[in-house]
């Protein structure tokens, strides 16, 4: 499926998914989609079991968090074989914003064999913004490796690639050319990793 220049004024440009289950997201494009929060994907305590194959590029959002997903105490099993490219927040997670509050959880599984390129937030976290868990971001097998190059983050502010506040329980990946405005060119940690 392609989602192309969707627009939604505050949630989920192109996909809002609240509690119910999507099955799989794969061989699929995002690209330029926009909202408030949640450029491409919002997903509020709402299950997806997979994203596989999948592009975001050049989503946005423009008055919060999550240039390509908003992840808000939901659950996305598996995110494997993806491009993130030129996504953008004004906040934190210019790519994916991971976050959990007193009313839920919010899990990611695993993120392997996965390419963030050129994403960027103006708070922290230039390609992604933690603060649930993320089983691991990469994997020793052949294929399974992440990479992370030309993200970056505004001035005085976290994590060139990555800002952790919650818990990750491995990280395999090349981090390239990633820049911080104050603290972790590539990685910012408060968390537990």
């Amino acid at each position: 499926s392609k989602f192309t220049s969707n627009i939604s004024a505050y949630l989920g440009g192109a996909i809002y998914a609240e509690d119910g289950v999507i099955s799989g997201i794969s061989n699929s494009a995002f690209t330029s989609n926009r909202a408030s929060e949640g450029g491409a994907i919002y997903n509020h305590s709402n299950t997806i079991t997979s994203i596989t194959n999948t592009t975001f590029n050049g989503n946005s959002a423009e008055d919060g968090d999550g240039g390509a997903i908003y992840n808000e105490n939901g659950t996305i099993s598996t995110i494997s074989g993806s491009t993130f490219t030129g996504n953008s927040s004004t906040e934190s997670g210019g790519a994916i914003y991971n976050n959990q509050n007193i009313f839920g959880t919010a899990t990611i599984g695993s993120i392997t064999g996965s390419t963030f390129t050129g994403n960027s937030a103006g708070n922290g976290g230039g390609a992604i913004y933690n603060n649930g868990t993320i089983t691991n971001i990469g994997t020793t097998a052949v294929g399974g490796k992440v990479t992370f190059g030309g993200s970056a983050e505004g001035a005085g502010n976290t994590g060139g690639a990555i800002c952790n506040y919650g818990t990750i329980g491995g990280i395999v990946a090349d981090f390239i050319s990633n820049t911080s405005g104050f603290a972790g060119g590539a990685i910012y940690n408060s968390g537990t990793i």
